[in-house]
């Protein structure tokens, strides 16, 4: 809801003792109030309405404002008309600037976005989020000032990802501006693949939920035999696989198995790699 003022200017010869003024909104209901203010000739006064005017939702307003005056000989000037355009809070993911598909990825990879506000009033709070794959949700409130109508900005959160294991990684950026009047725009995503292997053995995404990935830099061919252990050393699983000289990929589901730490070990051609593994 919103005050209704105007500027009223007495251009009689007469003092005007006091006047009926009144305004409409759209088709609705015209409010009509009385007020006792003398106005001089020649001189401006500024008036506002007792009752607000309802403005709560998104979108146009055709606003008509009139004065009652019995005695005006000169009605060209008692009224005016003027479209009024409400916008409410829309917080838009625009880019994801980094990480970007590039080939070389390491622990500690940026995650930098532009975003493009546009907003009623200056906001100094932007809470912002993000997710890699199905894992945990990285939120932080950047503290910077953005000015209405419109501002682009770009922010780069604190927690980083590590990209460095071989696999794909899929991040989500989202907005959490409560007040946000579009929806359809607060999200972006983008798939990054690393396909570079820094180890004969890896898994991603690593922690995982109910599945995992298993990647093997093979030398040659062979028959790769795979055990699972918990932190106690006992052994959960055992399964073999073929694979092929250079790199294969295998999906690995474990849904019944607790959450907690595990180590899963590969033999292959004589050699042994062992990596751990974490079930959420």
């Amino acid at each position: 809801f919103k005050d209704i003022s105007a500027d009223i200017t007495n251009t009689g010869i007469d003092t005007i003792q006091s006047f009926n003024f009144a305004y409409i909104i759209h088709d609705g209901s015209i409010i009509c109030e009385h007020f006792d203010v003398p106005i001089l000739s020649g001189e401006t006064v500024n008036v506002t309405f007792d009752t607000q005017a309802d403005f709560q939702q998104i979108g146009d307003y055709l606003f008509e404002a009139f004065l009652f005056n019995n005695d005006d000989e000169y009605r060209l000037n008692d009224t005016i008309k003027k479209q009024i355009t409400i916008i409410g809070n829309d917080i838009s993911i625009a880019e994801i600037i980094s990480p970007i598909q590039s080939g070389n990825y390491g622990k500690e990879e940026y995650v930098t976005v532009k975003v493009i506000c546009n907003i009623a009033s200056n906001i100094t709070l932007l809470p912002l989020a993000f997710k890699v794959n199905n894992g945990e949700v990285k939120r932080q409130v950047f503290r910077q000032i953005v000015s209405a109508p419109i501002d682009t900005v770009i922010v780069t959160f604190k927690e980083k990802i590590d990209m460095s294991s071989f696999g794909t990684y899929n991040i989500t950026v989202f907005s959490e501006f409560e007040d946000d009047c579009n929806r359809s725009n607060d999200t972006l995503r983008i798939r990054i693949v690393n396909n570079k292997m820094s180890t004969t053995l890896q898994a991603y995404p690593n922690p995982f939920v109910s599945e995992v990935n298993i990647a093997i830099q093979a030398d040659g061919d062979g028959i790769a035999t795979f055990s699972l252990f918990d932190l106690t050393g006992k052994r959960i699983d055992l399964f073999t696989i073929d694979v092929q000289e250079g790199i294969n990929q295998i999906r690995y589901s474990l849904p019944h198995i607790p959450k907690g730490i595990y180590i899963l070990r590969m033999s292959l051609n004589g050699k042994n790699n062992s990596i751990k593994i974490i079930k959420q």
